[in-house]
């Protein structure tokens, strides 16, 4: 499910993704917890099975991983996967405010836009052109044209001009 929403051309509303962000710190919170109640059973469960771990590896799972994962779960691939559920045909009319350095600068998204519409940071609300000559002629301040489905959870397009 994560690598799927991750890389569906969703724009998430700015206020659902707030909400989502502080739900994400408290699943966070929450799992932070459980780890250490259970500590004591987790170390014979990896004494078990025989498993040395670094304290750094730990440190690294509990402090970091935990809480991007949550973060990218809860904030951008299930309101992803649910925004197709409740969409409807619409465009958008969105303002270029910057661009990547380069064109190639991801093994997935090619081309990518940040617009003022949509601002949060992460990756969650880049929009990606996958056009080289569209993306060349952009400059801050441009508009383009986005087509695709319209839901309360954010916007997906297809198709992109610019206006």
């Amino acid at each position: 499910m994560l690598f799927v929403g991750l890389h569906l051309n969703v724009l998430i509303d700015e206020s659902l993704v707030t909400i989502l962000r502080y739900t994400a710190v408290i699943i966070s919170i929450t799992l932070y917890y459980i780890a250490l109640k259970n500590r004591e059973r987790l170390k014979e469960t990896y004494k078990k099975a025989q498993r040395k771990f670094s304290p750094w590896f730990v440190v690294i799972s509990l402090f970091i991983a935990i809480p991007v994962i949550s973060e990218l779960v809860i904030a951008k691939a299930l309101p992803s996967l649910l925004h197709y559920i409740v969409t409807s045909p619409s465009s958008l009319v969105v303002t270029v405010n910057a661009k990547g350095r380069a064109f190639d600068s991801s093994k997935y998204c090619h081309g990518k836009v940040e617009v003022k519409e949509y601002q949060y940071n992460f990756s969650i609300n880049k929009i990606c052109l996958n056009d080289k000559a569209l993306w060349s002629s952009l400059k801050s301040g441009d508009k383009l044209t986005l087509t695709g489905d319209k839901s309360f959870i954010g916007f997906s397009y297809s198709e992109f001009k610019k206006s």
